[in-house]
């Protein structure tokens, strides 16, 4: 991307046409590509400075995960986003499977969500409702595509937060190793 999109690039009508243009390309029989596994998984690599296409104020991606019995809720999450009328040009739905061992790892078994939206007081004020509804049915968010969480959201959705801050503590307790996401989210504080 040579320069920075004007904000019409991501207006509904742009990207439900594009979105259009994309699906009609495949035949109706389907079609089988076999790629290497680097295109594959990483597709945006190949466009240089690719996050330009939201323009200057840049995005938010919003990523979460559900456990699998809350496919409902995962549902009217999708439906919320669909609703606000906010066109997204990256949305992706993945399975996940086994939970991780680490106390503050983000994946558990269940579907994880990631959409992206071009900053804006809508899309702060959707990733709010975003994040109260992920909660609220026993996920958690993404920290490293976090902007938007707060101390109380967070904390709640990694129980085990405490017991990482009091290791955390002990092996950096000058906190020279802090960053701003603990601090922003007082994860570090017991």
């Amino acid at each position: 991307m040579p320069f920075n999109f004007p904000r019409f690039t991501l207006s509904k009508a742009m990207v439900s046409g594009f979105n259009k243009a994309y699906y009609l390309r495949i035949r109706d029989g389907g079609q089988t590509r076999i790629k290497p596994l680097e295109e594959f998984f990483f597709p945006l690599d190949k466009i240089h400075n690719w996050n330009r296409l939201y323009g200057k104020s840049g995005f938010h991606q919003f990523q979460c995960v559900l456990p699998d019995d809350r496919l409902p809720e995962l549902r009217a999450m999708v439906e919320m986003i669909a609703e606000s009328g906010l066109a997204s040009p990256l949305a992706v739905l993945k399975r996940l499977g086994t939970d991780a061992a680490g106390m503050m790892s983000f994946p558990m078994q269940g579907y994880t969500l990631a959409v992206d939206f071009r900053e804006s007081d809508k899309a702060r004020k959707l990733i709010k409702k975003l994040n109260a509804a992920t909660l609220e049915a026993g996920g958690r968010i993404y920290f490293a595509k976090d902007s938007l969480a707060t101390e109380a959201e967070a904390k709640a959705m990694y129980p085990n937060w405490a017991i990482w801050a009091e290791e955390v503590n002990k092996a950096d307790p000058e906190h020279k190793f802090e960053t701003d996401l603990t601090r922003r989210l007082g994860l570090r504080s017991i």
